[in-house]
């Protein structure tokens, strides 16, 4: 068997654990969009879990989206 460290995966030489941009870019497009969400309910707009999980989506993919590829 090959030797790997805790950085590279087994069985994938010169890979790395460490999250590409758009991954880290897309994770905290979540936060963001939790955020958002919580903005727009405390200025006492209602609106169904349906429309506050598809707003999260949408920021979510397009923080993705938009992130460069490094």
């Amino acid at each position: 068997m090959g030797e790997h460290t805790l950085n590279e995966p087994a069985g994938n030489a010169g890979q790395s654990w460490k999250p590409q941009t758009k991954v880290a870019a897309s994770g905290i497009g979540g936060a963001l969009a939790i955020i958002v969400v919580w903005l727009i309910a405390s200025l006492g707009v209602e609106m169904p879990e349906a429309v506050a999980t598809a707003i999260g989506a949408l920021i979510t993919t397009g923080v993705g989206y938009l992130t460069p590829q490094r």
